[in-house]
Protein backbone atom coordinates (compact mmCIF):
# COMPACT_ATOMS: atom_id res chain seq x y z
CA UNK A 1 0.00 0.00 0.00
CA UNK A 2 2.45 2.78 -1.15
CA UNK A 3 0.26 5.48 -0.71
CA UNK A 4 0.18 4.49 3.37
CA UNK A 5 3.05 6.80 3.18
CA UNK A 6 1.18 10.14 2.68
CA UNK A 7 -1.38 9.78 5.06
CA UNK A 8 1.78 9.10 7.53
CA UNK A 9 2.98 11.94 7.02
CA UNK A 10 0.10 13.71 7.12
CA UNK A 11 -0.39 12.37 10.35
CA UNK A 12 3.09 13.05 11.64
CA UNK A 13 3.09 16.89 11.00
CA UNK A 14 -0.44 17.34 12.53
CA UNK A 15 1.49 16.25 15.57
CA UNK A 16 5.57 16.97 15.45
CA UNK A 17 5.83 17.06 19.58
CA UNK A 18 5.13 13.12 19.82
CA UNK A 19 7.40 10.43 18.47
CA UNK A 20 7.12 6.87 17.70
CA UNK A 21 3.46 6.57 17.04
CA UNK A 22 4.12 4.45 14.28
CA UNK A 23 6.35 1.11 13.16
CA UNK A 24 6.74 -0.05 10.03
CA UNK A 25 8.02 -3.68 9.43
CA UNK A 26 9.33 -5.10 6.03
CA UNK A 27 11.82 -7.01 4.59
CA UNK A 28 13.49 -4.95 2.62
CA UNK A 29 14.52 -1.25 2.03
CA UNK A 30 10.59 0.52 1.63
CA UNK A 31 12.79 3.41 -0.15
CA UNK A 32 13.69 0.75 -3.17
CA UNK A 33 9.83 -0.16 -3.36
CA UNK A 34 7.60 0.61 -6.31
CA UNK A 35 5.36 3.25 -6.51
CA UNK A 36 6.24 5.01 -3.39
CA UNK A 37 6.72 8.84 -4.00
CA UNK A 38 6.51 9.78 -0.07
CA UNK A 39 10.24 9.41 1.57
CA UNK A 40 8.71 10.31 4.82
CA UNK A 41 12.24 12.21 5.21
CA UNK A 42 12.91 14.28 7.93
CA UNK A 43 10.16 12.38 10.21
CA UNK A 44 11.14 8.64 9.96
CA UNK A 45 13.64 6.88 11.73
CA UNK A 46 15.56 3.35 9.83
CA UNK A 47 16.45 0.47 11.78
CA UNK A 48 18.08 -2.87 10.29
CA UNK A 49 16.99 -5.77 11.72
CA UNK A 50 19.73 -8.53 10.09
CA UNK A 51 19.31 -12.65 10.67
CA UNK A 52 20.40 -13.76 14.22
CA UNK A 53 23.79 -13.08 15.87
CA UNK A 54 26.09 -15.16 17.04
CA UNK A 55 25.13 -14.52 20.61
CA UNK A 56 21.25 -14.28 20.09
CA UNK A 57 21.50 -18.65 18.67
CA UNK A 58 20.87 -21.09 21.85
CA UNK A 59 24.04 -22.18 22.76
CA UNK A 60 23.05 -25.85 21.41
CA UNK A 61 22.73 -25.19 18.00
CA UNK A 62 25.15 -22.67 17.14
CA UNK A 63 27.77 -24.80 16.00
CA UNK A 64 25.26 -25.67 13.03
CA UNK A 65 24.92 -21.96 12.09
CA UNK A 66 27.62 -21.88 10.15
CA UNK A 67 26.44 -23.91 7.15
CA UNK A 68 22.23 -23.66 8.07
CA UNK A 69 22.14 -19.87 8.44
CA UNK A 70 20.87 -17.21 11.49
CA UNK A 71 17.13 -16.62 10.15
CA UNK A 72 14.98 -16.19 12.84
CA UNK A 73 12.56 -18.83 11.82
CA UNK A 74 15.01 -21.38 11.01
CA UNK A 75 16.46 -21.10 14.54
CA UNK A 76 13.30 -20.88 16.31
CA UNK A 77 12.46 -24.60 14.98
CA UNK A 78 15.67 -25.85 15.71
CA UNK A 79 17.01 -25.97 11.84
CA UNK A 80 14.05 -28.62 11.02
CA UNK A 81 12.78 -28.48 7.70
CA UNK A 82 15.49 -25.92 7.49
CA UNK A 83 15.97 -26.29 3.26
CA UNK A 84 12.69 -26.34 2.57
CA UNK A 85 12.76 -22.85 4.46
CA UNK A 86 15.36 -21.28 2.69
CA UNK A 87 13.99 -22.83 -0.61
CA UNK A 88 10.95 -20.83 -0.44
CA UNK A 89 12.54 -17.93 0.60
CA UNK A 90 14.67 -17.99 -2.38
CA UNK A 91 12.00 -18.68 -4.59
CA UNK A 92 9.70 -16.39 -2.91
CA UNK A 93 11.63 -13.40 -1.94
CA UNK A 94 14.92 -13.47 -4.14
CA UNK A 95 13.26 -14.67 -7.21
CA UNK A 96 9.57 -13.37 -7.20
CA UNK A 97 9.35 -10.46 -4.76
CA UNK A 98 11.98 -8.34 -5.82
CA UNK A 99 11.76 -8.96 -9.75
CA UNK A 100 7.88 -7.77 -8.81
CA UNK A 101 9.90 -4.14 -7.17
CA UNK A 102 12.67 -3.56 -9.61
CA UNK A 103 13.16 -4.49 -13.36
CA UNK A 104 15.23 -7.86 -12.86
CA UNK A 105 14.46 -9.08 -16.62
CA UNK A 106 15.07 -12.31 -17.37
CA UNK A 107 14.44 -14.37 -14.35
CA UNK A 108 16.71 -17.63 -15.35
CA UNK A 109 19.45 -15.11 -15.69
CA UNK A 110 19.31 -13.27 -12.52
CA UNK A 111 18.94 -17.05 -10.45
CA UNK A 112 21.71 -18.10 -12.28
CA UNK A 113 23.70 -14.74 -11.36
CA UNK A 114 22.79 -15.41 -7.55
CA UNK A 115 24.29 -18.93 -7.63
CA UNK A 116 26.93 -17.68 -9.01
CA UNK A 117 27.65 -15.11 -6.33
CA UNK A 118 27.05 -17.85 -3.87
CA UNK A 119 30.09 -19.43 -5.63
CA UNK A 120 32.33 -16.68 -5.15
CA UNK A 121 31.41 -15.76 -1.88
CA UNK A 122 34.33 -14.01 0.59
CA UNK A 123 35.86 -13.35 -2.90
CA UNK A 124 36.58 -10.42 -4.91
CA UNK A 125 34.21 -9.17 -7.16
CA UNK A 126 34.63 -9.30 -10.93
CA UNK A 127 31.94 -7.95 -12.70
CA UNK A 128 33.26 -8.66 -16.19
CA UNK A 129 33.65 -12.10 -15.37
CA UNK A 130 30.06 -12.39 -14.13
CA UNK A 131 28.63 -10.70 -17.04
CA UNK A 132 30.48 -12.65 -19.70
CA UNK A 133 29.32 -16.10 -17.83
CA UNK A 134 25.75 -15.13 -17.63
CA UNK A 135 25.02 -13.15 -21.32
CA UNK A 136 24.51 -9.88 -20.09
CA UNK A 137 25.78 -6.54 -19.57
CA UNK A 138 28.48 -5.15 -16.79
CA UNK A 139 25.89 -3.08 -16.30
CA UNK A 140 22.84 -5.31 -15.56
CA UNK A 141 25.48 -7.14 -13.36
CA UNK A 142 26.03 -3.95 -11.43
CA UNK A 143 22.52 -2.95 -11.42
CA UNK A 144 21.58 -6.61 -9.85
CA UNK A 145 24.19 -6.08 -7.17
CA UNK A 146 22.82 -3.16 -6.53
CA UNK A 147 19.50 -4.81 -6.09
CA UNK A 148 20.66 -7.58 -3.94
CA UNK A 149 22.57 -5.17 -1.20
CA UNK A 150 19.51 -2.76 -1.12
CA UNK A 151 17.60 -6.12 0.29
CA UNK A 152 19.81 -6.89 2.75
CA UNK A 153 21.25 -10.29 0.74
CA UNK A 154 24.99 -9.54 0.47
CA UNK A 155 26.86 -7.07 1.18
CA UNK A 156 30.68 -5.15 0.08
CA UNK A 157 33.70 -4.95 1.16
CA UNK A 158 35.58 -2.43 -0.61
CA UNK A 159 39.59 -1.98 -0.59
CA UNK A 160 40.83 0.31 1.81
CA UNK A 161 42.84 3.13 0.31
CA UNK A 162 44.08 6.52 1.24
CA UNK A 163 42.69 7.82 -2.06
CA UNK A 164 38.92 7.16 -1.62
CA UNK A 165 38.30 7.54 -5.63
CA UNK A 166 40.39 4.11 -5.41
CA UNK A 167 37.97 2.42 -2.94
CA UNK A 168 34.88 2.85 -5.69
CA UNK A 169 36.76 1.61 -8.56
CA UNK A 170 39.19 -1.01 -6.95
CA UNK A 171 37.08 -4.11 -6.84
CA UNK A 172 35.04 -5.39 -3.64
CA UNK A 173 34.28 -8.92 -2.01
CA UNK A 174 30.98 -9.81 -2.24
CA UNK A 175 29.32 -11.28 1.19
CA UNK A 176 26.25 -12.81 1.95
CA UNK A 177 24.43 -11.65 5.54
CA UNK A 178 23.38 -15.32 5.87
CA UNK A 179 25.72 -18.49 5.45
CA UNK A 180 21.85 -20.58 5.16
CA UNK A 181 21.81 -18.94 1.62
CA UNK A 182 24.91 -19.43 0.35
CA UNK A 183 24.59 -23.22 1.57
CA UNK A 184 21.41 -23.60 -0.08
CA UNK A 185 22.79 -22.35 -3.50
CA UNK A 186 25.67 -24.37 -3.69
CA UNK A 187 25.10 -27.55 -2.37
CA UNK A 188 26.20 -27.85 1.12
CA UNK A 189 23.16 -29.70 3.19
CA UNK A 190 25.08 -31.02 5.82
CA UNK A 191 27.96 -30.60 8.58
CA UNK A 192 30.06 -33.44 6.67
CA UNK A 193 30.01 -31.30 3.21
CA UNK A 194 30.88 -28.19 5.20
CA UNK A 195 33.66 -29.28 6.87
CA UNK A 196 35.55 -31.32 3.99
CA UNK A 197 34.10 -29.29 0.95
CA UNK A 198 35.80 -26.84 -1.07
CA UNK A 199 33.42 -23.76 -0.04
CA UNK A 200 34.35 -24.40 3.68
CA UNK A 201 37.01 -21.85 4.06
CA UNK A 202 35.22 -19.30 1.97
CA UNK A 203 31.63 -20.06 4.45
CA UNK A 204 34.16 -19.64 7.26
CA UNK A 205 35.01 -16.43 6.29
CA UNK A 206 32.08 -15.01 5.03
CA UNK A 207 30.17 -16.31 8.18
CA UNK A 208 32.68 -14.47 10.55
CA UNK A 209 32.92 -11.17 8.53
CA UNK A 210 28.84 -11.03 7.81
CA UNK A 211 29.16 -11.56 11.98
CA UNK A 212 31.06 -8.47 12.55
CA UNK A 213 29.01 -6.23 10.01
CA UNK A 214 25.66 -7.58 11.79
CA UNK A 215 26.72 -6.31 14.92
CA UNK A 216 28.20 -3.04 13.66
CA UNK A 217 24.51 -2.53 12.32
CA UNK A 218 22.72 -3.24 15.18
CA UNK A 219 24.44 -1.56 17.35
CA UNK A 220 24.10 1.74 14.89
CA UNK A 221 27.96 1.86 14.68
CA UNK A 222 29.98 4.01 12.24
CA UNK A 223 32.71 1.87 12.03
CA UNK A 224 33.44 1.35 8.50
CA UNK A 225 34.83 -2.28 7.32
CA UNK A 226 37.38 -2.76 4.22
CA UNK A 227 40.03 -5.49 2.99
CA UNK A 228 43.80 -5.11 2.28
CA UNK A 229 45.13 -5.99 -0.74
CA UNK A 230 48.73 -5.64 -2.55
CA UNK A 231 49.84 -5.81 -6.08
CA UNK A 232 51.28 -8.84 -5.16
CA UNK A 233 48.25 -10.43 -3.43
CA UNK A 234 49.14 -10.32 0.39
CA UNK A 235 45.88 -9.70 2.30
CA UNK A 236 44.60 -8.83 4.95
CA UNK A 237 40.65 -9.86 5.07
CA UNK A 238 39.37 -7.25 7.21
CA UNK A 239 40.18 -3.40 8.84
CA UNK A 240 37.23 -2.12 10.85
CA UNK A 241 37.97 1.86 10.57
CA UNK A 242 36.84 3.03 14.23
CA UNK A 243 35.64 6.13 14.36
CA UNK A 244 35.47 6.11 18.03
CA UNK A 245 37.61 3.85 20.72
CA UNK A 246 36.16 0.59 22.01
CA UNK A 247 38.65 -0.37 24.25
CA UNK A 248 36.37 -4.38 24.39
CA UNK A 249 38.78 -4.54 21.53
CA UNK A 250 42.65 -4.58 21.54
CA UNK A 251 43.00 -1.99 19.13
CA UNK A 252 46.40 -0.71 17.30
CA UNK A 253 46.71 2.27 15.64
CA UNK A 254 47.88 2.72 12.31
CA UNK A 255 50.97 5.21 11.65
CA UNK A 256 49.95 8.77 10.26
CA UNK A 257 46.88 8.27 10.86
CA UNK A 258 44.39 9.54 13.01
CA UNK A 259 42.12 6.53 13.03
CA UNK A 260 42.08 3.61 15.06
CA UNK A 261 42.41 0.05 13.25
CA UNK A 262 41.33 -3.61 14.07
CA UNK A 263 43.00 -5.98 11.69
CA UNK A 264 42.10 -9.50 11.14
CA UNK A 265 44.69 -11.69 9.09
CA UNK A 266 44.08 -14.72 7.47
CA UNK A 267 45.75 -17.63 9.23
Amino acid sequence: MPELFNYLKMSVDENREKNGRFVITGSGQFSFVRDITESLAGRIGLLSLLPFQFSEIPAGLRAEAVYRGSYPEVVRTGYQNAQDWYSAYLEIFVLRDIKSLVNIGDLHDFRHFITLLAAQTSQLLNYTDLSRSIGVSVSTVRRWVSVLEAAYVIFLLPPWYQNLGKRIIKSPKVYFYDNGLVCLLTGVTTRELYDKGPMAGSLFENYVIAEIMKNIVHSHASDQLFLYRTSHGEEIDLIIDRSTENRSLKLRKRPHSGHRWFVISKC
